[in-house]
């Protein structure tokens, strides 16, 4: 599964990024993904990213350029959240080592509210919350060996 399926799946993250207004968001997340583009996603990238082609295969790193209250920090923690929980990591782990998912914040502010989106979407989400092994003010571990941090930059 991708992320941009997740972001309409009911029982993961449909609640709260099924919406018609988080359409921009999902084609941004299927373009990151390598997924392909519908017509209207199509456009909306071309509009977000200029005339350049989405990418075909997921990509390393992306850097977005948006201002405030535009929903940044709320995506990139349901991002984190899943790419803790549902990718399998184990077969690249050594016995006994942790994974880790780094959501890096500006500052300690900006740390606080994602990781209180992180930790809602482990409490509200049933899936997800059965995952949870111990948590702490800055990361939620998982069962899948996988440990979510939340820092500073």
């Amino acid at each position: 599964m991708k992320f941009s399926e997740a972001m309409t799946n009911p029982k993961l993250f449909g609640r709260w990024f099924g919406g018609e207004s988080w359409r921009p968001w999902r084609a941004i997340h299927k373009a990151i993904d390598g997924v392909p583009l519908d017509p209207q996603e199509l456009a909306i990238f071309h509009q977000l990213a200029g005339d350049r082609d989405p990418p075909t295969v997921p990509i390393r790193e992306f850097w977005g350029l948006a201002g405030r209250r535009s929903a940044k920090s709320i995506t990139a923690a349901a991002r984190a959240s899943f790419q803790a929980a549902v990718p399998d990591y184990r077969q690249y782990l050594a016995p006994g080592e942790t994974a880790f998912v780094l959501y890096l914040a500006v500052d300690r502010a900006q740390a606080k509210v994602a990781f209180g989106y992180v930790r809602g979407f482990f409490s509200e989400i049933p899936l997800l919350q059965r995952m949870v092994v111990r948590e702490s003010r800055e990361e939620i571990e998982l069962n899948n060996g996988v440990t979510i941090v939340v820092a500073t930059n």
